[in-house]
């Protein structure tokens, strides 16, 4: 083909474009819409500028126009200045500022309020506006978990584990023994009433957030109370605390005795170690299997007994007003939330109408 072309002094095709037309023949371009300058003919004689594959000017002669399309030298007796240009580079772009235009907008945040912000936020409001607040489950909800979360002073990550995850509540309490040997917990209700759970937090916020055990009752006498009494586990937040709940497990089994902290109420907690009496055992595991059954503290909400009695107590120490002033250290994953201060958790258990939802609610979740 190119030993003819140039017999005929037609000028010879270079290989690049020998391989271009044997591409666009492959296509189902035919020799008629080829030019002897290897142009492409319409059929009125005119430029076809059809689109080629692959990156424009590969070995070819002529201007590229536009992305794949090719005009060779000389096609339709114009010059390559008079094709289509290739597109330049865009416009640049003007720069739009939003902060005036939106300045008079306030931004409302998609995250939900924190658990603190909510209580604090009902304890601020009015009375009738309370009773508003109670109507939405969401607050009573962030109230019980505000007054558990600020009972035990600072709060740590707690251990996840099966029966905590299958408890109806869980919380942090601290405990010490005769103002001493003081004991973060982390505490889940297995059974009973929520209510009873609002007392031991009530007394723990009145006592410097402790619970103090100042006496000791046999195993026996808390099976009694187990029946129509609550039921708690005690563990450590963290493995590094589990030292400290061996101490206290051991000084129990020493003493073959349940500790006594003394709660508002006439109410009283029992606190003793799990799988440690035969009687307690079969009571508390016909109630619910998942309570842990070794290595835990059981804590046990019923009456007060005689032993628990008033007279030779050491008076628990007031809070101290700067105590009750104190903002409560702002728990992991609180946010921005405002912090709450003692006082004001006090405050909560003022309100007779959020005792009485909380407990109705207690109710209907035992009936289901």
């Amino acid at each position: 083909m190119q030993h003819h072309g140039a017999a005929n002094g037609q000028r010879a095709l270079g290989p690049g474009m020998t391989a271009l037309l044997t591409q666009m023949a492959a296509r189902g371009v035919t020799k008629t819409q080829i030019g002897p300058g290897g142009q492409l003919v319409g059929s009125q004689g005119a430029c076809s500028m059809l689109p080629l594959p692959g990156p424009p000017c590969m070995g070819m002669q002529g201007a590229c126009v536009g992305q794949g399309m090719l005009s060779p030298m000389g096609a339709c007796g114009v010059t390559n200045s008079s094709c289509l240009a290739l597109p330049g580079p865009p416009a640049a772009g003007r720069p739009v500022f939003l902060a005036p235009a939106t300045a008079h907008i306030q931004p409302v945040s998609g995250k939900p309020k924190a658990t603190n912000q909510l209580a604090a936020e009902f304890v601020q409001a009015s009375k009738e506006r309370q009773a508003e607040m109670l109507k939405d489950p969401t607050f009573s909800r962030a109230i019980l978990q505000s007054l558990a979360d600020n009972s035990g002073g600072a709060r740590v990550a707690p251990v996840v584990d099966e029966a905590a995850e299958k408890a109806l509540w869980t919380g942090m309490l601290t405990l010490t023994r005769n103002g001493s040997k003081k004991l973060p917990a982390r505490v889940a209700l297995h059974h009973g009433k929520m209510q009873d759970i609002m007392v031991a937090v009530r007394t723990a916020a009145g006592n410097s957030s402790l619970l103090d055990i100042k006496h000791r009752v046999p195993f026996d006498e808390v099976a009694r109370r187990i029946s129509t009494g609550t039921v708690l586990s005690l563990d450590p937040r963290t493995p590094t605390e589990q030292r400290s709940f061996d101490d206290y497990i051991a000084y129990f089994k020493t003493k073959a005795r349940a500790g006594v902290a003394r709660l508002d109420d006439g109410l009283a907690l029992y606190v003793m170690p799990a799988g440690e009496s035969p009687e307690v055992l079969k009571s508390l595991y016909e109630l619910n299997t998942h309570i842990p059954r070794n290595g835990s503290l059981l804590g046990i909400i019923g009456t007060a007994g005689n032993t628990v009695s008033s007279a030779g107590e050491k008076k628990a120490e007031p809070v101290k007003e700067a105590a009750a002033s104190e903002v409560a250290p702002a728990g992991e994953g609180d946010g921005a939330g405002e912090n709450i201060s003692s006082k004001e958790l006090m405050d909560l258990f003022s309100n007779p109408d959020l005792i009485k939802l909380l407990s109705d609610k207690d109710g209907e979740d035992k009936g289901n």
